[in-house]
Formats: C-alpha cells, sequence, structure tokens
C-alpha cells in the first residue's frame, strides 16, 4: 500500500509537472502569438504610410504633369493666336497693297480715257474673238 500510495504522489506530481510545462508552453504560444499580432499591425501601418507617401507622390507628379500640360497648352494657345495676329497684318498688308495697285491701275485707266486713248476691251469680248 504504501508503493501504491508513493506511485500515486510520483504520477500526481508528473501530472503537474506535465500540466506546468502545458500551461508554460502554452503562454510562450501565446507571447508569441501577441508578438506576431503586434508585428502584422506595426506592418500594416508601415504599408499603409508607404502607399500613402507614393500616393502623394503620384498625385504630386500627376499635378506637375497636368500643369505642365496647361502651360504647354497655353504657350499652344498663345503661338495660334500670335500666328493669327501676323497672318492676319500679313493678309491685310496685302490687301492693302492690292487695293492700292486696283486704284492706281484704275486713275491710269482714267487718264488714259480723258486723253482719248481706246480702253482695254473686257475680258470677255477678248474671248469671243479668239473663238472666232
Amino acid at each position: 500500500e504504501g508503493l501504491k500510495k508513493r506511485n500515486s504522489l510520483i504520477n500526481e506530481k508528473i501530472e503537474k509537472a506535465k500540466e506546468a510545462r502545458m500551461k508554460q508552453a502554452n503562454e510562450n504560444e501565446i507571447k508569441k502569438l501577441e508578438l506576431l499580432k503586434e508585428k502584422i499591425k506595426r506592418d500594416k501601418e508601415r504599408r499603409a504610410e508607404l502607399q500613402a507617401k507614393k500616393d502623394k507622390i503620384f498625385s504630386e507628379d500627376d499635378m506637375a504633369l497636368m500643369q505642365q500640360m496647361q502651360l504647354q497648352q497655353k504657350g499652344l494657345h498663345k503661338l495660334i493666336q500670335e500666328f493669327r495676329e501676323s497672318n492676319a497684318d500679313k493678309l491685310l498688308d496685302e490687301n492693302q497693297q492690292l487695293q492700292d495697285r486696283l486704284y492706281r491701275l484704275e486713275m491710269e485707266d482714267r487718264s488714259i480715257n480723258d486723253r482719248g486713248y481706246m480702253t482695254m476691251p473686257e475680258p470677255k469680248e477678248i474671248h469671243k474673238k479668239l473663238r472666232k
């Protein structure tokens, strides 16, 4: 009977030791999981920060690109406007020169008519004569 009691005490100590080891192992596992959870949380925060920086950089790049495009567009509009104005000036000058030439020719024609010289026939009359 003494042996049974002794065996049962030893078995109890073994069971308590097993339970203590299991409890310690569970606590260690819980600590590892908590540390892993914290690490995951920090990683998520870091990723969010990096994504925010990336978005900010891209949005700044997009803004710079938009501003550059707007400036280029303004520059194009300005060039087109300058071209139109210079082209209009050229056309006005050319028109004025043609009007001056027409006026000189009319004056010349009048002076010839006033002196009694024959005037040039109309182009239609010339074509009729050439056809015959």
